[in-house]
Parts: C-alpha cells; structure tokens; sequence
C-alpha cells in the first residue's frame, strides 16, 4: 500500500471519527426554531452515517493492526448482533425499524474495522476531542443564549442541556468526559490537561442535575484506581457487566412476576422519575413475543403501544429509558440470553488477559471500566441497541480490542518519536 494513500486514510479516518462522535453523542436540539428542532435529529443521523460510510472507505487503504480470530466471545457477539440485525424480520417492517436495522449494520461494521486498525490511544484522543468540542459549546450556549441553553421543559426546568436535546444528555457526555479524564491522568499524569477536561466535564454534569451520571464516572474512576491495587478487586471487575446483567434481569423478572410499575424500598415506592412506568407498559406486553421479541425498534413505532401508553399517563417518551428493558423488550429471550453470554465471556477473557499479563494495566483499566460505566448508566438510560449512538459504538471498539491478536507491523497512528509495542491480546 503506497505510504501516501496510508497517510491520507489516517487523517481522513481521525476526521471522520472526531464528526461521528460530535454527531452522534451530540442530541441536538433545544427551545429554539420547533421544526428545526424536529429536523436536526435526521439531519445529523444522516451526516453520522454517511461518515461511517467515508471512515469504511478510508480504512480500505489502511492495514490491519488486530487480527481477531473466532474465540467464543467474538461468536457469541457476532451472535447477538446478526440476531438483533435480522430481528426486523418480525417486526412491524416500519420505515424506521428498517432503517435503524440498516444503521446498526453500518456501525458495528464500521467501528470493528477501525478497532482493528487504530489503537485504543487514538480511539480515546479522538473521543476526548470530541467531547471536550461539545462541552464548551455547551457552555457557551448556556451563558450566551440561556433560551437555547437552559431546559423549561417539565422536571427539567433552570437546568442546563446546552446543545443538547435533553439535560441527560449533556449530562452522561460530561460525565464520560471525567471518566476518560480520570483515566488519562492515572495512565499518564499531566495535572493541569485533567483539571481542565475534568473540571470541564463536572460543570457540566452539575449544571445539567445529573448527580447520577457524576457519582457513576467517580464510581468509574476509583475502579481504576483501585485495579491496580488489588488483584482480586482487578478480577472482579471483569464480571462486574455479567453481575449487573443478572440483576437488571432479576428487576424485570420482578416487574413482570408482580406487575407494579414501581420498586419497593423499605416503605417507600421508587419509580426513577416515572421510568418504572416505561418499564413495567412495554415488559407487561412481553409475553405477546416473549422469546423473539418484537423485533429491533418495532415496540414504540407501532401505533397501539404508542398511543396505549398516552392514553393511560396523558404523556409518552419512545425511549425505554433502560438499555436492558429494551433488548428484553426487542429481541425477546433469545436476545436477552445472547446478550448475557457476551457479558461472561467478557469478563473471563479480561481476566484470562490481566492473569496472564497479555494486556497492559492501562488498557485493561479502560475497557474494563468503560464497560461497567455503561452498564450501570444502562439501568436508567438507553445505549444498548442505538444504531448511531457512538457509546455503544466505542463499547463495541473495546470489545474487539480486548479479543483480538496484535500483529507486528508498523503502527500508523503513532508519530515518529514513538515506537509501537508489541502487544499480544490473545
């Protein structure tokens, strides 16, 4: 391959991941112009995929970096995702349910093949980049223009959203941004870059009332901490997914078995702000197509559960708010039994890699606790099973980061005072 067609692909790929991350974790909206509110979520769904299009194209002229070969992780992820693919086969076949299946298929593919040809250390600067882009936009729009900035929607009213659609939103990317800051800071020092990017990300995530989203990315960063410390705690980690898996099953075992729309707490009743309602409407019709499920966003686009929900609360949300409600509710056990599997065999091969020390400790701290920061944001909120969310997206990188060989060839990514590591993965 011509060094010239390489170099080129790389910064044609470095762009068009930075566009895909401030696309597709950015939820564009606010209280401005109405239909260009209602517009702009198309429009920048469309801009993502058509730069995963051009990042695909690109990494045609780059060569692979990981080699990952058939282990029963990759089996049973490769699995999951053509089951959850072909799911639109049973569902309502509506527009969207195509073109999300379409979507979905376009960025796994996409991110697998960048996973295998840049390294996690320019997967993560371009995601910082990005994210830090958003913040201080965000920021600006706060103070700047507070009617676009600052949220007067119900329950959401005097909190910040910047340029985001909803205040969760900017709240879970400043809170990924203290995660990676964190990260970053225990890998490689540099106090004054954390404070920054850390401070940065925490003003965000108090502005927007994400309390939640703040205590999980300390939770996130104290793991890290902590892994490299103790062996045992390290370990544990690894099935911290498939522990969080069970007991999200269990929650929806129990909302099913007693149908309330609610979860006891000593003498109280918790509803999450009325999440418990979402979960217990779309569950209480599971068994309709409880093993296949109905199919990849074929629940909320079709007309009777819709407007069944608005008629029985005055208001309705087509969002799950809850990433395992949704693969429970879309692809039914089948699904949900996939899903669980790539979590164990997850965690036994990141434990397998860190015993035998195939892994660096930095990696291992990132994947590892990424994956159980997503997880645990995925009881409240809805990352699994977006087509063009990059969150799920970057879990996807790590997963095949973590699986595959690293091949001895030169690493474009880096630049010329660094020399490539070896690294073997499996």
């Amino acid at each position: 391959m011509p060094r010239t067609a390489t170099s080129l692909a790389t910064w044609a790929i470095r762009a068009a991941l930075l566009a895909i991350i401030v696309l597709s974790v950015g939820n564009f909206g606010g209280s401005g112009n109405e239909s260009l509110a209602r517009g702009l979520p198309y429009l920048q769904q469309s801009l993502g995929l058509a730069f995963w299009l051009l990042a695909l194209y690109a990494s045609c002229f780059i060569p692979p970096l990981l080699r990952v070969g058939r282990t029963p992780d990759i089996v049973a992820a490769f699995a999951f995702f053509s089951f959850v693919v072909l799911s639109v086969a049973w569902s309502n076949h509506s527009g969207d349910s195509i073109v999300k299946s379409a979507a979905l298929l376009i960025t796994t593919i996409g991110v697998s093949r960048l996973a295998c040809r840049m390294s996690l250390d320019a997967i993560v600067c371009c995601t910082i980049i990005g994210l830090f882009i958003l913040a201080v936009v965000s920021l600006a729009v706060v103070l700047f223009f507070p009617d676009i900035g600052v949220a007067t929607g119900w329950l959401q009213e005097g909190l910040w959203q910047g340029v985001f659609e909803s205040k969760q939103s900017l709240g879970l990317s400043g809170a990924l941004l203290m995660f990676l800051a964190g990260h970053n800071a225990l890998r490689r020092g540099g106090m004054i870059q954390f404070l920054v990017l850390f401070g940065l990300g925490a003003t965000c995530v108090i502005g927007s009332g994400s309390r939640g989203g703040g205590v999980l990315a300390l939770a996130a960063i104290a793991s890290c901490y902590l892994s490299r410390r103790s062996p045992r705690f390290r370990t544990l980690l690894a099935f911290g997914p498939i522990a969080m898996t069970i007991v999200a099953s269990a929650l929806m075992a129990y909302i099913v078995s007693t149908g309330h729309d609610y979860l006891p707490w000593f003498d109280n009743q918790l509803n999450f702000s009325n999440r418990t309602l979402i979960w217990e409407y779309a569950l209480r019709h599971l068994s309709e197509r409880a093993l296949f499920g109905f199919g990849l966003n074929g629940f909320w686009t079709s007309p009777q559960f819709y407007f069944g929900f608005l008629h029985e609360h005055d208001w309705v949300l087509d969002n799950y708010h809850s990433g395992y409600v949704a693969i429970l509710t879309e692809t039914g056990i089948i699904g949900m039994t996939l899903f669980a599997l790539c979590a164990l065999l997850f965690g036994f091969r990141m434990s397998w890699l860190q015993m035998n020390r195939l892994i660096p400790q930095a990696d291992y701290d990132l994947i590892v606790g990424y994956a159980n920061l997503m997880f645990l944001i995925n009881f409240s909120e809805t990352l699994f099973l977006r087509s063009t969310e990059f969150y799920e997206a970057l879990l996807v990188a790590f997963f095949i980061a973590s699986s595959g060989a690293r091949l001895e060839m030169p690493q474009p990514w880096l630049g010329p005072s660094r020399t490539p590591q070896k690294r073997q993965f499996a």
